[in-house]
């Protein structure tokens, strides 16, 4: 599945978002120029993963931790 994100002004593409389904699911984010800014590793049991930018990659449930005050540190 892909998804093309368009500048509204210029028509010009911004972000190309693709999801490759499989045995690893995954989804990439990438810039105009093919760079990957941003990925997500899709799993059915465990945490997913995910890697922004040249982060090194990290679980999910780590990135968004669950809190019974959210917004608090």
């Amino acid at each position: 599945m892909q998804q093309r994100i368009l500048d509204s002004d210029t028509g010009a593409l911004v972000y190309d978002v693709t999801t490759e389904p499989g045995k690893e699911t995954i989804t990439r984010i990438k810039k105009d120029d093919g760079e990957t800014i941003a990925s997500w590793l899709w799993h059915d049991f465990k945490s997913d993963i995910i890697t922004l930018g040249r982060s090194p990659p990290v679980s999910v449930d780590a990135w968004l931790r669950k809190s019974l005050w959210p917004f608090q540190q």
